[in-house]
């Protein structure tokens, strides 16, 4: 096996911080250290060649056995390839400018098909609903507006639209927390242990919209840091409110805010 490409990093501090409540440690051979480094490489496998690459957490002492071994520095932050963030970029940028929207159509006798087309939100998906074969039509769009909020959190945003030859029906989407009707208004969160030892925050922003579920984390875990880890989690755009205890579960109120266009 021929290998390339070695690098070693040190993780950041949220990285750190996730491995150790996740369990995660060092992965050199029995050691069971703190994860705090990175380290990876590229190889060839196979009759074929086929390039794969390897990644693994470490800590400090193997870190820096691996980057002695293969000749290179251990850098702070993770190198990464211009190549590859173009890449990443582009593909990003080509998804969000997709118009987010919805389409039902018949499926079988008495089945409907829903297909989500993501944008800036990143969704997409499949959804189905089963009604009576004779379930007037605008039924079937109530009953599909009601599919949408629930599974996906997102609502229609204008009209629906037929599309005869096709034999379906469109309408612009988006997610709940970005439309005027909804934004602003607090999200009810709830942290808690779960009956597999795992600590999750639960967030919903309505009873008839899905309630969004943020892992936070299974070792060495209580009340106290996961309230504390429930805003490392979450993306910047959130505003937690205060804490209010309930025994062995924490709840709050938590309020997003919309980036606003550059004029």
């Amino acid at each position: 096996m021929s290998s390339w490409g070695h690098v070693a990093w040190r993780l950041t501090d949220a990285e750190i911080d996730h491995d150790d409540r996740w369990g995660m440690r060092c992965r050199t051979g029995k050691c069971t250290g703190a994860a705090e480094y990175a380290t990876q490489y590229r190889y060839t496998t196979g009759r074929r060649g086929n390039t794969s690459t390897s990644t693994r957490h470490a800590c400090g002492k193997h870190a820096k056995a691996f980057a002695a071994k293969n000749h290179i520095e251990v850098t702070e932050s993770r190198p990464e390839s211009p190549a590859r963030r173009g890449v990443i970029a582009a593909a990003a940028a080509a998804w969000t400018d997709l118009p987010e929207s919805v389409r039902v159509e018949r499926y079988g006798r008495s089945g409907w098909c829903l297909t989500m087309r993501g944008g800036g939100a990143l969704i997409s998906g499949t959804g189905w609903l089963t009604l009576p074969h004779h379930t007037p039509y605008e039924a079937v769009l109530t009953a599909a507006e009601a599919e949408l909020a629930r599974r996906f959190s997102v609502v229609v945003t204008g009209p629906w639209h037929l599309d005869a030859v096709r034999g379906t029906t469109q309408a612009p989407t988006a997610q709940a927390s970005a439309v005027d009707a909804w934004a602003g208004k607090p999200w009810q969160v709830t942290v808690a242990e779960d009956d597999h030892g795992v600590w999750e925050a639960h967030m919903v922003l309505d009873p008839r919209f899905r309630a969004d579920a943020w892992p936070l984390g299974n070792t060495g875990m209580n009340l106290d840091r996961a309230i504390r880890t429930v805003p490392v989690v979450l993306p910047p755009a959130w505003t937690l409110g205060e804490w209010t205890r309930h025994g062995n579960r924490a709840t709050t109120t938590a309020t997003f805010t919309r980036e606003k266009n550059a004029a």
